[in-house]
């Protein structure tokens, strides 16, 4: 930056008829001399929306006179001009892509009035073959799926849905909610949302990959994300199939026992096993080691929360409150 430039940028901030928008927007403008100024210069086409269905490009922004394919290529490539997703971008002017005439906004060419797109809204600037409606309540538009006609706005969500019926609403708010996989903004997500078991918000998409990868748990409270029943049931068969091998018995263990769980106190010989119950107010038993179980650790649920003993096998720590594998040994 020459000294010149920076004259210019001390005179702008110094200026007090310009708001801080203004001023912004005047040194942006100081600072990108090459940026396009006129809808002939060629510009990369965008990805976001089908090149096929889309009839027009080249949008001018009000905000810094640069032109882009679409809205959010200029929030891609301008992030001055879009610092909060409160913000809003104003387009001017576009250009037809049969004749090439700048114009207004609008969906339908004021020269060959040829239609834009299928859908199109002024308020966003989008232009898509996917049915769309505009929420206010978001400030921006979503997509209308064929199969829930009237979807709605969920006040205390703060998030449109597909339909009232059977809805229930969560304890977070979406428009404050981060996909915990991706760390991406939930509230104007381009993907589908999914509210999961343990009532945390996360990218549909990144819930099923996490899950297929063998990761079950949320990475925020490391409930699990879906309902496990079938998955625990194949845990138990495979504990069935494979009994644990001899263990061994020393004082301070805790084993089940037909009778109760208890403390070793001390062996017996090589079969017999001298104990104090756990739960009942008795003296000692005398036990043959045929009717211990195998030794029980103290395991937290993740799940529901509760802390209990349970059985030791490589495959997995029950809880015998909710029946589930999501434990942790303590």
């Amino acid at each position: 930056m020459n000294e010149q430039t920076r004259t210019q940028i001390r005179e702008i901030n110094a200026n007090a008829n310009l708001t801080n928008q203004e001023k912004a927007r005047e040194i942006q403008k100081l600072m990108t001399p090459n940026t396009p100024k006129s809808t002939n210069i060629p510009i990369e086409p965008c990805s976001h929306y089908d090149p096929k269905f889309k009839k027009c490009h080249k949008f001018k922004f009000e905000c810094c006179d640069r032109i882009d394919d679409c809205v959010r290529c200029h929030k891609t490539n301008s992030p001055t001009c879009y610092n909060k997703p409160t913000d809003s971008l104003r387009v001017v002017e576009i250009e037809c892509k049969e004749c090439h005439t700048g114009q207004p906004p609008s969906n339908q060419c004021i020269k060959c009035t040829v239609k834009f797109n299928q859908s199109y809204c002024l308020k966003c600037y989008i232009w898509t073959n996917n049915e769309i409606y505009h929420c206010e309540d978001c400030g921006f538009c979503r997509i209308k799926e064929a199969q829930y006609p009237n979807p709605f706005h969920c006040q205390p969500c703060g998030a449109c849905f597909n339909t009232p019926v059977g809805h229930t609403c969560i304890k977070y708010r979406f428009c404050e909610q981060i996909c915990y996989f991706c760390h991406e903004y939930l509230h104007n997500s381009q993907k589908k949302c999914v509210v999961m078991k343990c009532e945390h918000l996360a990218h549909l998409e990144c819930s099923m990959q996490s899950f297929q990868s063998g990761n079950y748990r949320c990475p925020l409270c490391r409930k699990s994300i879906q309902n496990m029943d079938a998955y625990w049931e194949q845990i138990d068969e495979s504990i069935e199939e494979q009994p644990m091998p001899l263990f061994d018995i020393c004082a301070g263990g805790r084993f089940e026992t037909p009778y109760g769980e208890i403390v070793v106190i001390q062996k017996n010989g090589d079969d017999m096993v001298e104990g104090q119950f756990v739960n009942w107010k008795l003296g000692k038993i005398y036990i043959h080691r045929d009717q211990l179980s195998n030794p029980l650790v103290k395991i937290q649920c993740l799940d529901c929360e509760q802390k209990s003993h349970t059985d030791f096998h490589w495959n997995g720590l029950k809880c015998w409150e909710c029946g589930g594998y999501n434990t942790v040994k303590e």
